[in-house]
């Protein structure tokens, strides 16, 4: 497939296959894939395809809206949706793969007797305090009570990617709860990608693995474990235009690059309707090791970029991959990694590789 605009995220399966192995060997834990977010950016449906043909038995979305996306496309693991989902959503679109979260006790008394076929996993606020039970009493009543199949129980750690003893905290907070539940639940998880590692409870027998199955973990709290993953998603971008500025002219909307000596600029098809952070500017693209500085403003659809002599159109330039990694580009654009990745969009066409071949090649607005 010719791509219709040279802007390509590629896909490493193998590297995200690499990524479970690395958790599965080090926690001993069942991996729940987290493909939510179009699995952070690298494409719900392939991301779930290839989970499931590794044999992950859970994924994890956030809303009903992607549980139905992943069924339409023939996605049959079992799927948890994070969240409360409306009830009357749960009477009209339910299959019997999707897995649902009870979140309060005011949600649970909302739910029909009716969907006594209907699995859900209970969700405890340890500390997070964004969704879930905090009274272990509440939470006693709903086993006692409910007519619904409850498969399974967790938390969600706030700061498992820092120092902070607040994950012992909503640790132990857990397994006091689970201690007195005494509840034969089929799935207990709590840890998410830093947390998994940090975090090791014979009672809890799931992980939810997200970032981290893409390749990246902070690297400053786990070096050695980062070293071991593998980044899947590399995103390039093409020079299309190259032409020359005069000492003193200006580039893109409202001039705030000037040419302080005569120079060349290249440009190139990717913006901030892409996903792009304008706040990239601080930070070069790359081609290999060389540095190529934005000038001016990132457009909507197009970015400049300083060139030389030696580059020519066609030449591709690095956007995220080994030479930019995931952790400047947060660092410079104050946000987080998980950010980078989620706002690449579908207008991006997406390259998946497997064993060094080109399995498939996806843009959502030409498929």
């Amino acid at each position: 497939m010719i791509p219709t605009r040279p802007c390509i995220m590629t896909i490493d399966l193998d590297a995200i296959t690499n990524n479970i192995k690395l958790y599965e060997s080090v926690t001993n834990k069942t991996v729940f894939g987290v493909v939510k977010a179009n699995a952070y950016g690298h494409g719900d449906i392939m991301i779930a395809r290839h989970l499931e043909s590794l044999g992950i038995r859970v994924l994890c979305v956030s809303s009903l809206d992607e549980a139905l996306h992943l069924y339409k496309h023939g996605i049959t693991a079992d799927i948890l949706i994070f969240g409360p989902t409306d009830p009357q959503a749960i009477a009209l679109y339910h299959k019997p793969q999707f897995i649902y979260t009870l979140t309060s006790m005011e949600y649970f008394k909302r739910l029909s007797d009716d969907m006594q076929q209907v699995r859900f996993h209970i969700e405890v606020n340890t500390g997070m305090n964004r969704l879930g039970f905090k009274e272990v009493e509440e939470i006693k009543e709903v086993l006692d009570t409910t007519p619904h199949i409850i498969e399974g129980i967790y938390t969600h750690f706030s700061s498992a990617d820092e120092v902070s003893d607040f994950t012992d905290t909503q640790a132990k907070r857990f397994e006091s709860i689970l201690n007195t539940l005494d509840y034969p639940f089929k799935w207990i998880h709590a840890g998410n990608s830093h947390g998994s590692i940090s975090y090791q409870n014979p009672s809890v027998n799931a992980q939810r693995i997200g970032i981290g199955m893409y390749g990246y973990v902070e690297p400053n709290m786990f070096e050695a474990f980062s070293l071991k993953l593998k980044l899947a998603m590399k995103l390039e971008t093409m020079i299309v235009h190259i032409d020359s500025l005069r000492k003193g002219e200006p580039v893109g909307y409202n001039r705030t690059f000037h040419a302080d000596q005569d120079m060349l600029f290249g440009t190139l098809p990717i913006g901030y309707a892409d996903g792009l952070n304008p706040l990239n500017q601080r930070l070069p693209f790359k081609v290999g090791k060389r540095n190529m500085p934005i000038l001016g403003k990132i457009c909507m659809d197009q970015t400049m970029i300083q060139v030389n002599s030696s580059d020519s159109v066609g030449d591709w330039v690095e956007i995220v991959g080994p030479n930019r990694s995931l952790y400047e580009i947060a660092q410079h654009t104050d946000t987080i990694p998980y950010v980078v990745m989620a706002q690449l969009n579908d207008r991006i066409t997406r390259k998946y590789v497997s064993h060094g071949e080109v399995i498939a090649t996806i843009n959502i607005q030409n498929n």
